[in-house]
């Protein structure tokens, strides 16, 4: 029977309009869609397909490439005991497969072209029935990462459309609250979004969030790291590269581009700056800097609770400074200008006896009362 709902479809339309603003402000590397015309039946439809058997219990949506989102959430399944053999990865689409897509969703866009629709509205919509129309008969549980892009919505509603069981993955903890999309179930990092699949009746289960590890801040500086979220530029690295060095007696700069990024424009970086390899993990990251400066992004959470001390600065992206508000909860050193960089003050934010809570209180685990991942594969 299928879950699908008109307050699905209305809860849908409002955060692809929340996307479409954030676009408008250029808090999105994509064009506004005023800029796109009219979009094709097929915008927000990818090619990936999803075979399953009997035995799958899991279905990412996204290729597990090197750093990837989806290598992230295959790696926490398999931690938490869950068999590689038992989780179907998409492939891409046959032609024949791509030429039914399309045959559908131009049926769909007909069909739509009466409704009082936005081009994106109806582009969405047909993505999202295509969609549906893919996932039915699929065998084992809808991953949906929880950072919400348009395809990733239309993929949940599809799901949700064609009565598969969906669930939504917390990928990051400031993503506090659980969209009514017709998710059945939720693997949570942080006790805000536990409390929000509560309030939806949805099933809640924990991933392990390991104990923040002690900041230790070297008394001398060596190497400063860079990290990048998906809108830094090699212009923006230059111009904090040459402010470091200005500043500190540094020997190396480390820079670690977004992961999405898989080859960096690092022709006109200087001599002293050190593209780390694509797809190094966070923690070898962090063991190779003595601090780490980063823009707009949750890898600041991240790298603290490896014990990584971390300089939130304006500059590395569009976004206003401390857009995430980390530093207004005395959660990361923050500096609105890196002229003076005072070492011995970030030394005493890190050091003060308090931090610790003000990391825990951002990082906001689930309670240990909610069930462990591990059990979700024994009860589905």
């Amino acid at each position: 029977m299928s879950r699908y709902h008109p307050l699905l479809l209305r809860a849908a339309f409002k955060h692809l309009d929340i996307l479409a603003d954030y676009r408008r402000k250029g808090l999105s590397k994509k064009r506004p869609f005023e800029e796109l015309g009219r979009m094709s039946p097929t915008h927000f439809v990818g090619n990936e397909r999803f075979d399953t058997t009997a035995s799958t219990q899991a279905v990412l949506l996204d290729p597990v490439t090197t750093a990837s989102k989806a290598e992230r959430v295959m790696r926490a399944l398999v931690d938490h005991g869950l068999a590689a053999s038992d989780i179907s990865i998409p492939r891409p689409a046959t032609r024949l497969e791509r030429a039914q897509t399309h045959m559908r969703a131009f049926c769909y866009d007909r069909a739509l072209q009466t409704k009082n629709l936005k081009n994106y509205q109806r582009a969405f919509l047909i993505a999202s029935l295509v969609y549906r129309d893919i996932f039915r008969g699929t065998q084992g549980m809808t991953l949906h990462i929880g950072d919400l892009s348009e395809r990733r919505v239309a993929m949940t509603l599809g799901a949700a459309m064609a009565g598969i069981p969906a669930v939504h993955w917390q990928l990051y903890q400031h993503f506090r609250s659980i969209p009514k999309l017709g998710y059945t179930h939720a693997i949570v990092l942080s006790e805000p979004a536990a409390v929000s699949a509560e309030k939806q009746g949805i099933s809640a289960y924990r991933q392990k969030v390991p104990a923040p590890a002690p900041i230790q801040l070297p008394s001398r500086i060596k190497s400063i790291g860079i990290c990048l979220n998906a809108f830094g530029t090699p212009e923006q690295v230059t111009t904090l590269h040459d402010t470091l060095l200005a500043e500190l007696p540094i020997e190396k700069v480390l820079l670690r581009p977004h992961p999405r990024i898989a080859a960096f424009d690092s022709t006109n970086l200087k001599s002293t700056v050190t593209l780390r390899p694509h797809g190094e993990s966070l923690t070898d990251f962090a063991s190779a800097c003595d601090i780490v400066i980063c823009g707009n992004s949750s890898v600041q959470t991240e790298l603290l609770s490896l014990g990584c001390p971390v300089i939130h600065v304006p500059g590395l992206d569009s976004q206003p400074y401390d857009y995430l508000g980390l530093c207004a909860r005395g959660t990361t050193y923050g500096m609105q200008s890196l002229q003076p960089i005072d070492i011995s003050a970030i030394n005493a934010f890190y050091s003060n006896t308090d931090w610790p809570d003000r990391l825990l209180a951002t990082l906001e685990p689930p309670s240990p009362a909610l069930p462990l991942l591990d059990s979700f594969w024994r009860k589905t």
